[in-house]
């Protein structure tokens, strides 16, 4: 079973270890395509909002993918 902590644990905590941010995006739409060319690319992306609320202008939608696969991430982000 899938628990908070387990999920916590297993998955998040060890992100800054592991997961690199590749880009940042102003715009939510933007990120998202970017996660969605990635995942068909069989690269798991995750997107961390750090944008100020009120102020969207303030602060980027961050990408990060593995560090192992940092390198193809990138290529294909520049590439699309």
């Amino acid at each position: 079973m899938v628990t908070f902590v387990n999920l916590l644990t297993h998955y998040l905590l060890p992100m800054h270890e592991n997961w690199i941010n590749i880009k940042g995006f102003i715009h939510a739409y933007q990120a998202e395509i970017a996660q969605a060319v990635l995942n068909e690319h069989d690269i798991m992306a995750i997107l961390v909002n750090k944008q100020d609320s009120a102020y969207t202008h303030i602060g980027l939608i961050e990408l990060y993918v593995h560090r192992d696969n940092a390198l193809r991430a990138a290529h294909i982000l520049r590439e699309w």
